[in-house]
């Protein structure tokens, strides 16, 4: 059967909150299994999720140590990473606002970004980082910062938009800081 569970936000999950992780890890994998299927319809959904092999992107993301936040670099991540860009276990045509307007907007969590790590690594702190991107192409990005010689948010603003059918640009334009070293602190409107 199907039923609903609520929760307050994405912490709950973090933490293992039951009975909203469970069902949580329960909706996304029926999902993603679903979705990444040749076949969408209705009636096939409960077969296709029981019987999909696994898709380079459900190996990606099954190699990740944190689902909803930043990953350490790997050979083995980089290159599931590449062969999903590769060989187009993607949206067609990536870069065009045609396919990509659809599911861009909303709050996104950087999950894999090895440069990030590296810097971050290097100074000795992490970052998490999310952006918000809006119908108009306009696009928010926050970096919770937790280094020892700062704890807050680094923020970026600007647009996105299409280069070609393969490429998308992001412009950023303005940016700001705030420190904060409480834990459950939010990044301030812009």
């Amino acid at each position: 059967g199907v039923g609903h569970v609520f929760w307050k936000d994405v912490s709950q999950i973090e933490s293992g909150d039951q009975p909203q992780a469970d069902a949580y890890n329960q909706c996304t994998t029926f999902l993603r299994d679903f979705f990444s299927s040749s076949k969408r319809h209705v009636a096939d959904a409960t077969h296709t999720a029981q019987t999909l092999t696994s898709t380079v992107k459900d190996k990606f993301l099954d190699s990740l140590d944190r689902p909803y936040d930043l990953n350490q670099g790997s050979k083995e991540r980089t290159g599931l990473l590449n062969d999903m860009i590769q060989n187009g276990d993607s949206i067609e045509h990536p870069g065009s606002l045609e396919s990509f307007m659809p599911v861009a907007p909303g709050r996104w969590r950087v999950i894999y970004a090895p440069h990030m790590t590296t810097m971050s690594g290097l100074a000795g702190g992490e970052f998490s980082v999310q952006y918000d991107l809006n119908d108009d192409g306009t696009i928010v990005s926050h970096a919770k910062c937790n280094f020892p010689f700062f704890k807050g948010y680094l923020s970026v603003s600007g647009t996105y938009d299409s280069v070609n059918n393969e490429v998308c640009r992001v412009d950023f334009d303005e940016a700001w800081l705030k420190a904060s070293s409480n834990e459950n602190d939010e990044p301030y409107p812009k």
